[in-house]
């Protein structure tokens, strides 16, 4: 009662224009006797403010007793939605907005990293400290390391926490570093590939640009967007309409959707050869009623990916089970495989390959519709 009796007291003077004083430029400012006696914040109601300095209840610290000494601070928001492009920024500051903060001597930053296995986040049980820089009581600045946030990797995630006393940690937040030359994230860590754009040796590249350490060898998305591509390959042609791997889907294995019903050239009226799915090639002679992953030919024609053992498809491992990546709290979406992308959450039980998400919504006898 004494407190609020105090504060009511102070607004009423500060409210009281007449009472104010110029100061040495001619400015008016409220009287000295009242602003050397406030406290900030009125001390948040949790303690009791004496010559301008609060003094707070037992549980409660910081400047304003705004920080309850129980419980650990909490991180609200990172800067940015957490995600950062190096590709037009230096990403080695992530700044997070804090609530129940306070600056100690044991104020830490930890990080660890977030790998993604399968289309699912796992973050990884190792912790590293970096370097914090306090700003405020509502801002904390934690510095990654170069390694951390270099460009050699075209994506990489960490969950990140701040504790006072080294022991007590946040909530983890999620700060996704990530090369826009070919991916493109969103704040809650998914990523996807760009259109037009490779993904090899987890680095972009840019159509036809070359490999460095091959002269005859380029990024053809068209092709394969996970590898390089030879100049002289090209785009092998599926012969099979949508229709078709419906109307004949008796699955032989992953690749081959029917083993016969497409012309084996153009002299083949009847088509006695394999139907391939989509980034599949026909085996050549004798196997001309299989199919295999293009680039593969070598091993894949000779054994047979028999499904549901090896996947629904060469890109769908499984039709739920996995994490969504529209949804984080949603497991019942495709399993991916093969590099391969999630169709979304128009065909959550589809996946395709990502250099083609045309494929997404084929098959609805076997994915179903959206």
């Amino acid at each position: 009662m004494v407190a609020a009796f105090e504060v009511s007291c102070q607004e009423a003077i500060l409210r009281n224009i007449s009472s104010y004083k110029q100061d040495d430029i001619g400015r008016r400012v409220p009287p000295e006797a009242v602003t050397r006696l406030m406290c900030p914040n009125q001390c948040s109601l949790r303690g009791w403010c004496r010559d301008g300095i609060c003094r707070c209840n037992p549980g409660y610290a910081g400047d304003d007793c705004s920080v309850a000494s129980s419980r650990p601070p909490q991180v609200i928001y990172i800067n940015g939605n957490g995600i950062c492009d190096v590709d037009r920024r230096p990403c080695g500051v992530a700044i997070l907005i804090v609530d129940n903060f306070m600056e100690t001597p044991d104020t830490i930053c930890q990080l660890r990293e977030v790998e993604e296995v399968n289309s699912v986040l796992r973050p990884q049980e190792t912790r590293v400290t970096v370097s914090v820089e306090f700003q405020s009581n509502r801002e904390v600045i934690c510095h990654l390391l170069n390694s951390q946030v270099s460009r050699d990797v075209s994506v990489r995630r960490y969950f990140l926490s701040i504790s006072t006393d080294g022991q007590r940690f946040s909530n983890e937040v999620i700060y996704t570093v990530y090369d826009s030359n070919c991916q493109q994230c969103i704040r809650n860590g998914t990523c996807s590939l760009k259109a037009g754009t490779c993904l090899i040796g987890d680095r972009c590249w840019q159509m036809n640009q070359p490999n460095p350490r091959s002269a005859n060898q380029l990024c053809d998305p068209s092709v394969n967007s996970m590898d390089w591509t030879l100049k002289a390959a090209q785009q092998p042609v599926d012969k099979c309409n949508d229709e078709k791997i419906i109307k004949y889907y008796d699955r032989w294995d992953i690749w081959t959707s029917n083993r016969t019903g497409c012309p084996c050239d153009s002299s083949d009226s009847i088509g006695e050869c394999a139907c391939c799915e989509v980034g599949a090639c026909r085996c050549p002679s004798p196997n001309v009623n299989q199919c295999t992953r293009c680039g593969e030919e070598e091993v894949g024609c000779n054994r047979r990916l028999v499904s549901p053992e090896f996947g629904i498809d060469g890109w769908t491992k499984n039709l739920d089970g996995c994490q969504c990546p529209y949804n984080p709290f949603r497991y019942n979406c495709a399993c991916c495989q093969n590099g391969a992308c999630h169709c979304g959450e128009r065909n959550i039980n589809q996946c395709a390959p990502c250099w083609n998400i045309g494929v997404c919504g084929s098959k609805p006898d076997v994915f179903g519709t959206s």
